[in-house]
């Protein structure tokens, strides 16, 4: 990361923070990779810039292409489990864009299947 000028910021555990990159891992490898809005790097899902997007838009957007549906909007937090998504933290504040007028997501992050399960776990 730090070659391609995202150097560890923090380490917390089994989390590395990398500028707006977080990083989780189980067993050494890493399970969630969560991001943040940065002017160095866009962050897209099918086309969209996930951090220029309204919070709900963006979640109608995911769920379209879930199977696992239905999916209700929630502003603090989602897991779509087929896709292994999650959406984190919906505020103006994170508006970085558009002036902070529009509700987004602070961070949108992809997992896979250990995460999942991990998310379950927890969840009970």
């Amino acid at each position: 990361m730090a070659a391609t000028g995202f150097p560890l910021e923090s380490s917390q555990g089994k989390s590395d923070y990398f500028n707006s990159i977080q990083v989780e891992y189980f067993g050494g490898l890493a399970n969630f990779i969560g991001v943040s809005f940065s002017r160095d790097f866009h962050a897209r899902y099918r086309g969209v810039n996930v951090f220029d997007v309204q919070a709900k838009t963006l979640f109608d957007t995911i769920a379209a292409g879930e199977a696992s549906g239905p999916h209700i909007f929630n502003e603090y937090e989602h897991i779509f489990p087929d896709q292994i998504m999650a959406l984190w933290d919906a505020d103006s504040q994170y508006d970085r864009l558009g002036a902070e007028s529009r509700v987004v997501w602070a961070q949108v992050g992809i997992g896979n299947s250990t995460y999942l399960k991990l998310i379950a776990e927890v969840r009970g």
